[in-house]
């Protein structure tokens, strides 16, 4: 039931008690009388508890408004150039397939700038060896395939 039909319920209720000319020096009349009283209070209760929801639905409808704002101003500045697969002004990623769970592995392109070019790289899921050769997977080793260079 919503406040203001708690309202109009602890209305007719006050109206049909006071309608029974209990007396109020009876027991059964002080026991009527305090019930009715607890019931308003508990009616004022709701509904400043509404009134306050209904408050901190709108603060936090304005919070998330901003926060979206927030997250869309500094995303942009980290979302992918299409043009050149490249994010920020971070380090070259090589991002490849793991053959075995198909898991996404991440590569240092620096790693392959050393002696020939070679490397091993282990899958942190499934601990699948990949080798590579100057970025490159090397087929007879491993069916793993590049995915794309990316720059963090």
């Amino acid at each position: 039931m919503h406040v203001n039909g708690v309202k109009e319920q602890l209305a007719y209720l006050k109206g049909l008690s006071s309608g029974l000319n209990i007396e109020t020096t009876s027991a059964e009349g002080r026991v009527l009388a305090h019930i009715v009283l607890v019931l308003d209070a508990l009616t004022e209760t709701m509904e400043k508890l509404s009134e306050d929801s209904s408050h901190l639905e709108e603060y936090v409808s304005a919070l998330d408004e901003d926060l979206t704002d927030l997250e869309e101003d500094f995303y942009d500045e980290y979302n992918d150039d299409t043009e050149t697969g490249q994010i920020g002004d971070g380090p070259d990623y090589l991002a490849i397939d793991c053959p075995v769970c198909r898991e996404t592995v991440y590569v240092n392109e620096e790693m392959f700038n050393d002696e020939g070019g070679t490397a091993e790289i282990v899958c942190p899921k499934c601990n699948e060896t990949i080798y590579m050769d100057d970025g490159q997977v090397r087929e007879n080793h491993s069916s793993a395939h590049y995915t794309e260079y990316i720059n963090e």
